[in-house]
């Protein structure tokens, strides 16, 4: 996807949460609060060679901790 896609105005004001595992970004995910309170999960990603080693769970898990700060 073109950089100019990928970037969009909630990027500047979410919590973004990688891993990363030999210099390569593996997993990724961000979250952000609507006015209204309501948490918004979005850009969840875990390349298919890493799935079920729970990345998703701990990025998912490092993000809402970051909600509650």
């Amino acid at each position: 996807m073109p950089i100019d896609e990928e970037i969009d105005k909630i990027d500047f004001y979410a919590h973004h949460a990688i891993a990363i595992h030999q210099k390569l970004v593996i997993a990724t995910g961000r979250v952000f609060k609507k006015p209204n309170q309501i948490a918004i999960i979005g850009r969840m990603a875990v390349m298919s060679k890493y799935r079920r080693e729970k990345l998703g769970t701990n990025i998912l898990n490092l993000l809402e901790t970051k909600l509650s700060e």
